[in-house]
């Protein structure tokens, strides 16, 4: 009874329609949109092999079931048949997704794991998860009752990545197919079968199964939709027109062919018998003990209603928490959608600001407006170290801040901090102390980025908060008893400054928390700091902690736990030196972008060179110019109006006659995975705003023509590339091509890294260096031979490579 209630509560929760019923094909799509279906006219759609009722091959490989009908009726409306074909199992429809042999998924679950995969249609019919078990067991109410019970749940279905992911400590047993799991269930091999009702239900009929039912519900949904190939998201606006287009008397004709209810009815007379005579006696004995049955009875009705308002609690609470998940989740995008947003509004006038700044410095010779321009630089900095602040935060909460391990001289680093900060403390008229353990290791394996930031953000603060007496900077690294090839690192900042309150103490590590009381037009500040350094020194296996009292100062102690020692020596930072423009030979530059001072800003940057500079305000101009006059290279801001930059590289790269123009992507995003991405849209290359001078010129220069080879651009024709320097490989393998790496070193994503190893190739071939060349065709071989130990190995030692490079191009450092 409880099946067929659920199954009747499905038919009558339909997806909703939102098309009328009248729309012809012709009117569903926009003249691109149709020019972009005839541009490709073998669109390779897969469905599930084998998942009654929704989808199924038949004998003579015919394609059946609910989805199959959708299917036909979207070619129905696009006036488009996709190329259909099949694989063996719902795992090589996967596989085959991934690997782009596959470009769309006739029906997919939406499930966490498979959003950075592919992109998905509106969802199109949804079905609650169930628990199914035998009628020899017990009532199962929710999946927090299941204890030892074997759980049995088909493998790559949505149903294991919502187990998997809010529930590891289930004794999960993975089935090929849903009806192995059934049989399993049957025979007593498994306890409890999580899957959707309809499948449940067609396979149970199917298979002449008596014995199993439907126990509960789960607080889980088949949200089923079309996935398609992740850089094709104008395919998912045709078929969003068309499901749009179903009415609801379509989606009614399709639920009632495939889902309905058959039983059979037997009457078994000698049954009828013994129950009439049974209950010939329950009514003499009704009779007899009618008084104390009556208020049994109502006893039992009290019960029953409190169950069933219970039930109804509970369902409410399952929905409500639903909700709130849901919730969570858009506030989670809408987060991160606010912060690449902000980052972008914030960063491109940066980008203006410290741009002109650069260039004024080589203009300006009086000494009271370079101080005016050193205001200037220092506010930039200031404001930049707010936005990354916030961006850091969010990327270590979201898990997508990565420590590199290299070696470092922990003695040069405190050092090097101390000089930082000794001319800002004797301003203030302190005392700064340096102590310096004796037996401190040479080298230990420290991100040094990171540990700076950390030890800035405490110096900053003792020097902040101190208007008297001195401030203190240790560190010392005992040796690990038990390990004499690491240490425990503690650094301690120690000052005489006001002081925290004891309950005062464990808020200031929160974000944007301030110690109480504590005067912000005096003192400044976000709240920020203690916040990301808390939480990147227990990414380092660490903790920081804090003794003080008002009025008698403050001691920060950062404690690293099995810092491992290098044998390794450091390799120390380049010094910065003069920005060399490249000497180019005459050539086009389109620079595409909404903002003025930065067409302006990059017209100066190339002024004095034999570079001509083209101007667009927006995408649809950048197209049209770059149809006209075809650059060489085209610069291209990804937000602008009208038509932003990543519709404009899809006209770019579909047209034929500025197909092989390189396009470079500038975003003021600062999302971790926002330079992978546009990679994969067609660009060649990408730069972030504010955008140096120097990392400008030695991206651009590999597109560019340059007057000393006399070569066209790169995209003209391989043999005639631009030569780079050592210095110039250096800072193009510490910038764009480190944060590919970065992205792609645990991704598994056998296409990218592929991509990466012939980009290296490329480049090796381009400075003439051999070592890079033979460490890049290694990692291709691996690729293609599907080593993927040798290949992970390889990856690794990338940044050996750097640091090779470092050294060659700065001998002296």
């Amino acid at each position: 009874m409880i099946l067929r209630f659920l199954l009747l509560l499905c038919l009558v929760l339909p997806a909703s329609v939102t098309a009328e019923e009248d729309v012809t094909p012709a009117d569903l799509l926009t003249p691109f949109e149709r020019e972009w279906l005839q541009q490709h006219p073998n669109i390779r759609m897969a469905g599930h092999p084998h998942w009654p009722p929704f989808e199924m091959f038949d004998e003579e490989e015919s394609y059946q079931g609910m989805v199959a009908d959708y299917v036909r009726l979207v070619e129905e409306r696009l006036g488009y048949t996709f190329t259909h074909v099949h694989y063996n199992s719902w795992t090589d429809t996967l596989d085959a997704m991934a690997e782009h042999q596959v470009d769309v998924l006739a029906s997919v679950a939406i499930t966490p794991r498979r959003e950075g995969r592919m992109l998905f249609t509106d969802t199109f019919f949804n079905f609650p998860i169930v628990m199914a078990v035998r009628d020899d067991m017990p009532f199962v109410g929710a999946l927090e009752e299941l204890d030892n019970e074997r759980v049995a749940v088909v493998k790559d279905y949505a149903t294991a990545d919502y187990l998997l992911i809010s529930h590891p400590n289930l004794n999960m047993e993975f089935v090929r197919s849903l009806e192995e799991g059934l049989l399993k269930l049957s025979n007593g091999e498994v306890d409890v079968l999580i899957s959707n009702i309809p499948s449940i239900s067609y396979l149970v009929n199917q298979l002449g199964l008596s014995n199993i039912k439907i126990t509960g519900i789960t607080p889980y949904t088949y949200e089923v939709a079309m996935g398609v190939r992740q850089d094709w998201p104008i395919l998912v606006n045709i078929l969003n027109k068309a499901l749009g287009s179903i009415t609801e008397a379509e989606h009614e004709a399709i639920y009632k062919k495939w889902i309905r209810f058959s039983y059979e009815q037997r009457i078994d007379y000698a049954l009828v018998w013994r129950i009439v005579a049974v209950a010939a006696i329950v009514v003499f004995i009704f009779l007899y003990w009618n008084r104390k049955l009556s208020r049994e009875v109502s006893e039992r009705i009290r019960s029953e209603e409190a169950l069933r308002r219970s039930e109804d609690k509970l369902r409410q609470a399952m929905r409500q928490a639903e909700h709130l998940a849901k919730e969570a989740e858009a506030a989670n995008r809408a987060k991160s959608e606010f912060l690449a947003n902000m980052s972008h509004e914030i960063r491109t006038p940066m980008n203006a600001v410290i741009g002109y700044t650069e260039l004024l410095e080589n203009e300006v010779t009086g000494e009271r407006q370079r101080s005016y321009l050193e205001a200037i630089k220092k506010g930039s900095r200031a404001l930049l170290t707010i936005i990354n602040d916030i961006l850091d935060l969010s990327k270590i909460e979201s898990g997508k801040m990565h420590l590199e391990w290299v070696p470092v001289n922990p003695r040069r680093l405190i050092e090097d901090i101390a000089h930082i900060f000794s001319a800002r403390i004797q301003q203030k008229g302190l005392k700064f102390d340096v102590v310096i353990d004796p037996d401190l290791p040479e080298t230990l394996l420290l991100d040094e980025v990171r540990l700076r930031q950390i030890l800035f953000n405490l110096l900053a603060n003792a020097i902040k908060f101190t208007h008297e007496g001195h401030i203190r900077l240790t560190i010392a690294a005992p040796a690990d008893p038990q390990d004499n090839r690491r240490v425990e690192l503690v650094i301690t900042v120690e000052d005489t400054g006001i002081g925290i309150a004891p309950d005062q103490q464990q808020r200031i590590f929160q974000a944007f928390e301030q110690h109480e009381g504590q005067s912000n037009r005096q003192y400044g500040g976000t709240g920020l700091g203690l916040a990301i350094s808390k939480k990147l020194v227990e990414m380092m296996n660490g903790h920081i902690g804090v003794i003080s009292a008002p009025g008698k100062g403050s001691r920060f102690e950062v404690r690293l736990h099995q810092v491992a020692v290098s044998d390794r020596p450091e390799i120390r930072p380049v010094s910065d030196e003069p920005v060399q423009v490249p000497d180019f030979a005459p050539g086009t530059l389109l620079v595409a972008d909404d903002v003025e001072l930065n067409r302006v800003l990059l017209r100066e940057h190339f002024a004095g060179t034999p570079v001509r500079i083209l101007e667009a305000v927006d995408g649809e101009q950048c197209v049209s110019m770059a149809r006209q006059h075809k650059p060489d290279l085209i610069l291209m801001d990804l937000r602008m109006p009208r038509l932003d930059g990543r519709d404009a590289i899809r006209l770019l790269k579909s047209d034929r006659r500025t197909r092989n123009i390189p396009v470079i992507a500038l975003t003021g995003s600062a999302v971790a995975d926002e330079m992978p991405r546009v990679r994969q849209l067609g660009f060649a290359d990408a730069l972030r705003k504010p955008v140096e001078r120097s990392v400008l010129f030695a991206v651009v220069s590999r597109y560019l023509p340059k007057r000393d080879t006399g070569s066209r651009p790169k995209h003209a024709r391989s043999d005639s590339t631009p030569k780079l320097s050592l210095r110039q490989l250096t800072d193009i393998l510490t910038g764009p091509v480190r944060e590919e790496w970065e992205a792609i070193r645990d991704s598994g994503d056998l296409a990218r890294i592929q991509a990466f190893a012939k980009n290296l190739e490329s480049l090796a071939q381009q400075a003439a260096d051999e070592p890079l060349k033979s460490y890049a065709q290694a990692l291709l071989s691996a690729g293609q031979q599907f080593h993927l130990k040798k290949l992970q190995n390889k990856l690794g030692e990338f940044p050996l490579q750097i640091e090779r490079l470092t050294q060659e191009a700065h001998p002296n450092c």
